[in-house]
């Protein structure tokens, strides 16, 4: 048991500095605990798979890989609390999705679940600079120190050869961490069969119980089997040079195929439609992945999967007027079976979650109304926590559904 809660510790805390630490880590100076016996040992077996990785992944070092020690109480006041604190306004907004996406209940604070998380990080990675928590990070098991540094060893060569891409959007972050912990996975599990060891990993669930966890899991869970699918067929070229064309989406991550086929999703227009007094506060999309989750959190996960399948694009944007708010959401998605497919599966979520429907495709939830529009393939659902009657009209909600989709041209490649 204490093993299952060291490798929770592991993954929780590495994804919480992707997502988390990269805002200002680089300005906290950590305390350095002191270089005493348990500091020498680290370092030193450190070193060791320093020398075997190379061989391994076939990727040189190009710069000193510094060992930082640190307690977990400096943890969690500098990558938790203080961390969270310069980032309030952010995940407030978030909290705020998350709530009326149904994904966490009301009285659920998302700043307190950060704050939490940082006291579960066991090891990390800053640049060049491999983080333990000497609180957690027993020397005694060399089998599972020996895994961890490989894997963050791993991101270390990352940010020495390849450059992370300009990234705004969930769905593209998704992607990109998939990429990087998907790598890193298979990294370590090759170091330890060098080693003549073995490694287990799960493969991605059809079940989950907790939205949150199911997200942020998301590059562990989907990530291994991405990078392995391209290590498989084109060994650890194929992988480097999914670097030089990073996947852009989590469609690409959980369909290898579309990937190696060059699938592209599109992008989508919302910048017409005028929303007259209210205040743009975040523009997102949100991919494939995150509407499965919205839908299977309350609906039978075969169906929420089968439902969010032929995502080709999609743009989400958070409006507030004081203490209102309205959500527009256009969804693309590649033939009209598929939109025909995702409308059901959303009524059903309407009906599982006790939604008064007003009129067709017109809910009443107790903090909000939710109205879904189809038109062909594409899908339209706007929100609000004031009655959508009038407001409906003034989106002039047909002439923006009539407007052509943006052919996407984020990709490099061509």
């Amino acid at each position: 048991m204490k093993d299952l809660r060291k490798n929770r510790f592991l993954i929780i805390g590495s994804l919480i500095i992707i997502i988390l630490l990269t805002i200002s880590l680089f300005t906290i100076k950590p305390h350095q605990i002191e270089r005493d016996e348990y500091f020498i040992k680290a370092k030193a077996l450190l070193n060791d798979v320093i020398e075997g990785l190379v061989k391994v992944r076939g990727l040189a070092f190009t710069n000193t890989v510094d060992l930082r020690v640190v307690s977990i109480e400096w943890v969690k006041e500098n990558w938790g609390r203080r961390l969270v604190e310069e980032t309030s306004r952010e995940v407030m907004i978030e909290e705020e999705i998350y709530k009326l996406l149904f994904l966490i209940p009301e009285n659920t604070s998302l700043k307190k679940i950060r704050i939490e998380q940082s006291g579960w990080i066991l090891a990390a990675t800053i640049g060049h600079e491999i983080y333990i928590v000497r609180d957690y990070f027993e020397l005694t098991d060399e089998f599972k120190v020996r895994e961890i540094f490989a894997h963050e060893l791993t991101h270390v060569l990352q940010s020495m050869h390849f450059k992370q891409p300009e990234i705004k959007f969930h769905d593209e972050k998704q992607a990109w961490n998939s990429l990087i912990e998907g790598d890193a996975i298979l990294t370590a599990e090759m170091y330890m069969k060098f080693l003549n060891f073995s490694l287990s990993f799960k493969n991605s669930s059809k079940s989950f119980k907790d939205p949150l966890i199911e997200i942020w899991l998301f590059p562990y869970n989907y990530g291994k089997k991405f990078v392995k699918k391209v290590f498989e067929d084109q060994g650890w070229i194929g992988v480097n040079n999914l670097y030089l064309r990073v996947p852009k989406s989590t469609t690409e991550i959980m369909h290898p195929d579309k990937y190696m086929r060059a699938w592209r999703f599109n992008e989508i227009d919302l910048d017409s439609m005028k929303v007259e007094g209210w205040d743009r506060v975040k523009v997102e999309r949100f991919g494939e992945h995150f509407i499965f989750v919205i839908l299977g959190t309350h609906i039978p996960i075969e169906i929420a999967m089968k439902a969010a399948e032929g995502w080709i694009g999609d743009k989400f944007i958070y409006y507030k007027k004081g203490s209102d708010y309205l959500f527009l959401w256009r969804i693309l998605w590649e033939c009209e079976n598929d939109s025909d497919e995702f409308e059901e599966a959303f009524n059903r979520l309407m009906s599982a979650l006790n939604g008064i429907e007003l009129s067709q495709n017109y809910w009443k939830m107790p903090k909000q109304y939710i109205y879904l529009m189809k038109k062909s393939f594409e899908v339209l659902i706007i929100s609000s926590s004031i009655e959508l009657k009038g407001l409906l009209n003034e989106l002039s909600i047909h002439e923006m559904m009539s407007n052509p989709i943006i052919f996407n041209t984020l990709r490099e490649d061509g």
